[in-house]
Formats: C-alpha cells, sequence, structure tokens
C-alpha cells in the first residue's frame, strides 16, 4: 500500500510498504478520509518528544472496513466507520473507570505507532464506530477533534447556562469549542486569533465577539464585556505561554481555565500567587476524550448541532501531503482543516 512516512523531522517520504496482516479481534479499514491535526505537525517539526520516528502519522480517521479477523461480531466488510486512535491497557485503575485517555501506557496511534496517512491500517474492533448514513467521511474524519472539544467543554470545562467563556485560538478544536459551548448555554463567547479568514469563521458560528489580537488586548475587551469582572471559564487552545498568560489574566476570581492546546516548548513561567493563588481559579488539562465522548461527537455532528463544513477547507491527495501540512503551519490559502484522500 502506499503511506507517507516521517522519517525524521520535517523530511517525508511517499513509500510503498506491505499491509499489516489481520489478527483476531481486528479489523482492516480502507481509509477513506484523514485529517492533518495540530498534532501532526507538532511531530513533523520534531516538536513531539513521545513520537517514535519513522512513523506514518495522522489519527483522524474514517474509512470503510475492507477485511475481517476471527472472533469480530459487531462489524462487517462494507461498514462505514470512523476510529477513535488510543491504544490503551484496558486494566489499569484509570482505564477501568472509563479514563482511559489517563491510561499509564496510553499510545496515540500516528505517534506512538503508525496512523493514517496510507491507504488501510488495522485495528482493534473495539476502535471503531459505526459512520452513520446520513454523515460523509470527511464528516467522518472530524469526528476524533470533535470528541476531543466534548471531552474539554463538557467534562473539564463544565460549561453552564448564562456562564461567559472565552477561547483564545479559532483553529480546528477552538472553532469546535465555540459551538459546543454556545449548544451549552454560554450567553457570551470571545474568540481570538491572529488570522483574520479564522475570526471571520468565528463570526459565521456565533462568536459574540472576536478579536484579532495584533490589533486588539484580548485581555482587556474581556475585562470590559464583563464588568471588569472576568469570564467564568478561558479555553487555552493554542499551546503558547503568551496566549496561557492571557487566559490567567480574563478569567475571573474562582473560575476555570482549560488548557487544550498542545505545547512544542511546555515549559511557562506564570506567577502563581498573582494569576492563580490569589484568584483561587482552577486550572485543568484536557487530554484527548474517554467513555462516550466519541459517541456524543457522532451524535452532535448527525444532528447537525455541530457544523463541520465551514471548517473544511482543503482536500488533497495523499502524495500532497507535505503541502497540506505547510499550509496549516504557514496559515496559506485561508486553511483550517486540511483532509487527505488517500
Amino acid at each position: 500500500m502506499r503511506a507517507v512516512l516521517l522519517l525524521s523531522p520535517e523530511k517525508l517520504v511517499l513509500t510503498e510498504k506491505e499491509e499489516e496482516p489481520v489478527g483476531h479481534g481486528e479489523v482492516k479499514v480502507a481509509i477513506r478520509a484523514v485529517g492533518i491535526c495540530g498534532s501532526d505537525l507538532h511531530t513533523f517539526k520534531g516538536l513531539n518528544p513521545n513520537a517514535r520516528l519513522p512513523v506514518i502519522m495522522g489519527h483522524e480517521i474514517a474509512g470503510e472496513v475492507a477485511e475481517i479477523g476471527g472472533g469480530v461480531i459487531g462489524a462487517e466488510v462494507g461498514d462505514r466507520v470512523v476510529i477513535e486512535p488510543l491504544l490503551r491497557c484496558g486494566k489499569c485503575f484509570h482505564c477501568v473507570r472509563g479514563d482511559y485517555n489517563r491510561c499509564t501506557d496510553l499510545k496515540i496511534m500516528g505517534v506512538h505507532s503508525d496512523g493514517g496517512f496510507c491507504e488501510y491500517v488495522v485495528v482493534k474492533e473495539s476502535m471503531i464506530y459505526e459512520l452513520p448514513k446520513e454523515m460523509t467521511y470527511a464528516e467522518g474524519a472530524m469526528v476524533e477533534p470533535t470528541a476531543a472539544s466534548v471531552h474539554a467543554a463538557i467534562k473539564r470545562g463544565r460549561i453552564d447556562l448564562g456562564e461567559s467563556v472565552a477561547i483564545l485560538g479559532s483553529g480546528t478544536i477552538g472553532l469546535l469549542l465555540l459551538q459546543i459551548v454556545k449548544a451549552c448555554g454560554a450567553s457570551f463567547v470571545l474568540v481570538t486569533d491572529v488570522v483574520e479568514s479564522r475570526l471571520k469563521v468565528a463570526r459565521r458560528l456565533g462568536a459574540d465577539l472576536v478579536v484579532d489580537v495584533r490589533e486588539e488586548d484580548p485581555v482587556k475587551l474581556a475585562l470590559e464585556q464583563t464588568g471588569g469582572l472576568g469570564v467564568d471559564v478561558a479555553f487555552e487552545a493554542v499551546g503558547k505561554e503568551v496566549v496561557l498568560k492571557q487566559a490567567l489574566q480574563m478569567t475571573r476570581a474562582g473560575g476555570r481555565v482549560i488548557i487544550i492546546g498542545i505545547y512544542g516548548r511546555p515549559s511557562v513561567k506564570i506567577d502563581v500567587m498573582k494569576t492563580i493563588f490569589n484568584k483561587e481559579l482552577v486550572m485543568k488539562g484536557s487530554r484527548v476524550y474517554s467513555s462516550g465522548d466519541f459517541d456524543r461527537a457522532i451524535d452532535l455532528i448527525r444532528r447537525r448541532e455541530i457544523n463541520v463544513e465551514p471548517l473544511l477547507t482543503h482536500l488533497l491527495p495523499l502524495e500532497e501531503t507535505e503541502k497540506g501540512i505547510k499550509l496549516m503551519i504557514e496559515h496559506k490559502e485561508k486553511a483550517i482543516k486540511v483532509h487527505l484522500k488517500p
């Protein structure tokens, strides 16, 4: 099969790779759409210390079951599916509680093992979910980032009716978060970015205020909009120290700051006493998703409560994987979500 292999940072090759055999309890999926994620950009640039190179990146996968192994009882050849790309032990304290995103031996396709920038993948039957007939493969490939956003907004952010929210960063995750917090009843949502085309999409999807941080101070505007109090919840969806500091400054005393952005440089300098202790802030990380999040994400997209269409800006062949990655890194051609079609 054809596959795009990351040999070393910023060195991709299109190669032929032998297809993996299908074992007991496993299915082979022919990939119909796979998204390029922000975490893939970190891996590409050599900023993901967990990546085991050489590796086939890609974990936002939708496709069709091409082969089933012995013992598979819930899938048939031809089924349309999406893949949950987490490889967990299933036995540790966290896994048995359904919090498998905290597995003590968690691995992720496209990082620790080969992912979806190829024609076929073999996964356990437990990792596939039915793709409803109302959804396209492109929408199916958006389930994974939607599940991560569901986890951040509902399980970690615990958004409540009437709350004010700031979303710092309007890439794929930020724009999905915007729609989810609105659906949860947020009364005011501020969204920031440095790319005007993304802010236009945020306006279209219901943001109450968009802020180009190159031109305006998001902290000042957040405080003005909340009578000097600060927002109830801020989501840091960029992964940069300056943005985290903005989130801490614009959140009210007793509020919540949720970190969902991935940090290429994870060490940050924060005045803990001033920004967290004195304000009694609750600061949480939000790592991928856990039990029930994938099902909820599929349902939200199927019922059109989440509109992923404005985010789907590019569809490229596998041969143009590097072009897609660079479009996202360089914010060219109004790129938000780039999909590959093997």
